[in-house]
């Protein structure tokens, strides 16, 4: 729960987690994954087991292996990545976490107040 000054948030819900690469060089941005957009070309590969999902992603010669799994001790998330690139130059490529925060009842635009 989270006690907004102006009483408007009862609770913050986990948001969406996205991931992103960025190659430096040609200025392309993809995501990791299915999801928020689907990449045309990209290869996808999923699997998930009890307290962890896999998956695979093939795109602009650039694999993405990443993990996500429950810490056994904490309560907390882990995220694991490995970017390789399959081209035969050199890249300078970039991991861009984005997290879309979920606020139910928040009015962002009605009140005066928002910002």
């Amino acid at each position: 729960m989270y006690n907004d000054p102006r009483g408007c948030v009862d609770a913050v819900r986990d948001g969406r987690r996205y991931f992103y690469v960025q190659d430096a060089g040609s200025g392309r941005t993809w995501h990791t994954g299915w999801l928020p957009g689907r990449v045309k070309g990209g290869e996808y590969q999923v699997s998930a087991g009890l307290g962890t999902s896999r998956f695979e992603m093939t795109f602009a010669r650039t694999a993405i292996q990443g993990r996500v799994f429950l810490a056994p001790d904490e309560p907390v998330e882990i995220w694991e990545f490995t970017l390789r690139n399959d081209s035969d130059n050199e890249r300078c490529l970039r991991l861009v976490p984005y997290v879309e925060w979920l606020l139910p009842g928040y009015p962002a635009i009605s009140s005066r107040y928002s910002y």
